[in-house]
């Protein structure tokens, strides 16, 4: 099949995943039926991951979500916020307008445009406080990096030879072992390490092949059933769905704050048109034209001011979450992770395939998502959390 056959055929296969696959699916443990249907060993080893990184997982994972939530509202808050303390700024130039003689107006305007400045300011000042004071996005992603690396531990370990092996020679013991080892190293994660471990860009560390022989060929197809429903699946699935979601919101935002910017420049190209008429009309006298603009006051005039100002100020607001958000690069993130994860599908699920093929397979795609979680962590970390 050549490659660009296999393009074509990566979303058709998609879109089939999306519609089928249950939402919500619980990678990090299993019921006591789902475990009935698999072999002692897979449902052994099942029972001793969930029993050592699930309440780790469970805490690590719930914290990640709920500073998410509230580093997410703090960008929103600030944006906005910060947007219209501006905006209110600027409107403080309708004091030019001439108001003689509507004293209810010019009051209301007074009030309002001073109680929506001292609104606006407070409340961007305390967002951008209270995300100094707590450093809610490294805490956050310190979190979701824990529970991503036990994830990452779970599923990698699934994988290791000495239990595709099917546990014999006292592989199992060794796997325990190793399992240990592996978790105390997850469990130390502080934010140095968080930052040394981007920082490093490594080959695939895939295990030493283990001969066609030493597999248990019963064993390796109760973890392909499972790494297919738990893992290939879902991870496949939400690849697809957060590419198209970015997409919807990249495309919905991204021409406005040029077309505001172009706009406000059209405003300010009015404003001098009108000027240039006023200048005619004192026969280009720079005295008179000096003079006027001294006392005139025109609405026209002030308003162009104002929506010249305002516009990119919306503009730079809207600029500043896409810039939190990342729309455009998560998309292409995405969409290159859900191809690839379906092109191992597809060699993963083919008939005829050799034992040893399928689990080099499988253990490419754990490095494909640990490659992922990597970018995605340097991404996070070079994004301003303040937009």
């Amino acid at each position: 099949m050549t490659k660009s056959a296999r393009r074509r055929r990566a979303p058709a296969a998609s879109v089939e995943t999306v519609t089928a696959l249950e939402e919500g699916v619980n990678d990090m443990s299993d019921t006591p039926e789902e475990l009935d249907s698999y072999a002692p060993p897979l449902r052994g080893a099942l029972a001793l991951l969930e029993g050592k990184c699930g309440a780790l997982f469970s805490e690590s994972d719930a914290a990640a979500i709920k500073q998410q939530r509230r580093h997410r509202l703090i960008v929103v808050a600030f944006c906005v916020f910060g947007t219209f303390a501006v905006v209110f700024s600027i409107l403080d130039v309708t004091r030019l307008l001439p108001l003689e003689g509507h004293e209810s107006l010019t009051r209301g305007l007074a009030v309002g445009l001073f109680a929506g400045e001292v609104v606006t300011v407070s409340g961007a000042l305390a967002a951008a406080l209270v995300g100094l004071r707590y450093a809610l996005q490294g805490n956050w992603l310190e979190g979701r990096h824990r529970a991503e690396m036990l994830r990452l531990l779970k599923f990698r370990m699934l994988l290791d030879p000495s239990l595709v092996g099917g546990g014999a020679g006292g592989g199992l013991a060794e796997w325990e072992s190793k399992l240990a080892a592996e978790f105390d190293a997850v469990e130390r994660i502080d934010e140095s390490t968080l930052h040394e471990w981007i920082e490093e860009t490594r080959a695939p560390d895939l295990p030493m092949c283990t001969p066609a022989g030493a597999i248990d060929e019963r064993m390796l197809g109760d973890v392909v059933a499972y790494y297919r429903r738990k893992r290939l699946d879902p991870q496949a699935s939400y690849f697809y769905r957060q590419a198209a979601r970015n997409l919807r919101r990249d495309w919905s935002t991204r021409l406005v704050p040029p077309l505001l910017f172009f706009a406000s420049v059209f405003f300010a190209l009015v404003h001098l048109v009108l000027e240039v008429v006023e200048m005619f009309e004192q026969h280009f006298s720079l005295s008179g034209y000096a003079q006027e603009w001294a006392h005139g006051r025109s609405a026209v005039g002030v308003t162009l001011v104002i929506l010249a100002a305002a516009l990119p100020t919306f503009g730079a607001g809207l600029r500043g979450l896409r810039a939190a958000y990342e729309f455009s690069r998560n998309t292409v993130r995405f969409r290159a992770l859900h191809f690839a994860l379906e092109l191992l599908r597809e060699r993963v699920s083919r008939e005829g395939a050799k034992p040893e093929e399928v689990w080099r397979d499988l253990w490419w795609c754990e490095w494909l998502l640990e490659a992922e979680h990597r970018e995605w962590l340097r991404l996070m970390i070079e994004a301003e959390w303040i937009g």
